[in-house]
């Protein structure tokens, strides 16, 4: 279909922000920040629905786009966590806690992240951004719970290990190892789940947070 040129089109005639076509303002409405038409409403809908990407946005980001962000954050908590430690280490001296405390940093960083730009350093390079599923911004309380349901098993493994070695229990050192080598296979688990989910592309922790990842445009 040939667009209608400029000087043809009336004054008040706006765009359908999903169709794109033009049509006179009076047959559009703004729906959840899209102005859109009978046309451009259904299917707006139908993505709010199934939790498509809108305009701006694409649908899903490549598992390696994903992978690849991932590993850059990962490597920044790994950095975040050392230099935490090292931190930690000189204040507490003589206490075990530090180890603890650098974990609750490194899980900050990534939900204060998510919480205040919607994404870490590692999405910003890849342009993913995690959002509701109706494409709206995540807040910090749905930050922090998608964060806790993704790195749990880590501050809770190793509060464990840090009791059982001040303990000399040999039981708890194994069940805090086991804990956070168990987190280590979840996140994988997680990240197989968002392989097969198909146009979503939701981990486990966005299943239950209500969130998803897309790639901005």
């Amino acid at each position: 279909m040939v667009e209608q040129s400029s000087e043809s089109r009336s004054v008040d005639e706006v765009q359908c922000d999903i169709t794109g076509r033009w049509l006179p303002e009076s047959e559009t409405i703004v729906l959840d920040g899209f102005r859109v038409g009978a046309e451009g409403k259904a299917e707006l809908l139908e993505r709010l629905r199934t939790g498509r990407a809108m305009p701006g946005q694409v649908d899903r980001p490549s598992l390696l786009r994903r992978f690849a962000c991932t590993l850059v954050d990962y490597v920044i908590m790994w950095v975040l966590l050392n230099v935490s430690m090292a931190a930690l280490a000189a204040v507490l001296v003589g206490s075990e806690w530090f180890v603890f405390l650098a974990v609750l940093v490194m899980m900050a960083y990534v939900g204060f992240m998510h919480g205040a730009f919607g994404r870490t350093l590692g999405k910003m390079l890849g342009r993913t951004r995690v959002v509701k599923l109706d494409s709206s911004p995540i807040d910090m309380q749905t930050a922090m719970l998608r964060m806790l349901y993704l790195l749990a098993p880590i501050p809770l493994g190793t509060l464990v290990f840090i009791i059982g070695t001040k303990m000399i229990n040999p039981v708890l050192i194994f069940v805090g190892v086991s804990i956070i080598s168990l987190g280590g296979f979840y996140a994988l688990v997680s990240a197989i789940v968002a392989a097969l989910d198909g146009e979503k592309q939701r981990a486990i922790h966005d299943l239950l947070a209500g969130t998803r990842v897309i790639h901005i445009e």
